[in-house]
């Protein structure tokens, strides 16, 4: 970089964690994320974005340690957060757990009306859509069951128009 020359968001960011890299690793360590099936190398990416972001919106932002800690904070608290709400209703993933009508809906029919229709939905669109009446994105989906977005989007697209169908007889 010349003299004179204002540096750019990434030469910015690299400098931020080249400085606080040891900062961010005792703070992403102290809550031992493997415990929570998380990596170390993805919540550090995700710093990384939350970082950018901040710098994107005003690049003239001065990031000191007490911010990043609050950033690395905040990452590791909305994983474990998204984990522990994926596990609360991970059994209601299993088939033989979905028939038991003790599922939350986030939809304004009742369960009654809902539960039989999506039961008579094809498998493979059945559990798709059981998530994504449960309020999980179709980025959570894909992540949780280890499919392609598109992938997901589709089987959803697909599962939402049969029970459209199912719902209006």
């Amino acid at each position: 970089m010349l003299r004179g020359q204002v540096p750019s968001i990434e030469e910015n960011l690299q400098e931020i964690i080249d400085r606080y890299f040891s900062t961010i690793q005792y703070h992403i360590r102290k809550y031992n994320p493997e415990m929570y099936g998380m990596q170390a190398e993805d919540l550090l990416q995700e710093v990384k974005i939350r970082l950018w972001k901040a710098l994107a919106k005003n690049s003239k932002k001065q990031i000191y340690s007490a911010y990043v800690t609050q950033v690395v904070n905040s990452v590791i608290i909305d994983q474990i957060r998204r984990v522990r709400r994926h596990e609360k209703n991970i059994d209601a993933l299993k088939e033989d757990e979905m028939s038991n009508g003790g599922m939350e809906w986030s939809y304004a029919l009742p369960n009654a009306v809902i539960e039989p229709a999506v039961d008579g939905l094809l498998q493979s669109r059945r559990r798709i859509v059981r998530l994504f009446l449960m309020d999980y994105s179709t980025r959570e989906i894909s992540e949780l069951l280890n499919f392609s977005d598109k992938k997901v989007h589709n089987l959803l697209y697909r599962g939402l128009r049969d029970l459209k169908g199912a719902l209006k007889k």
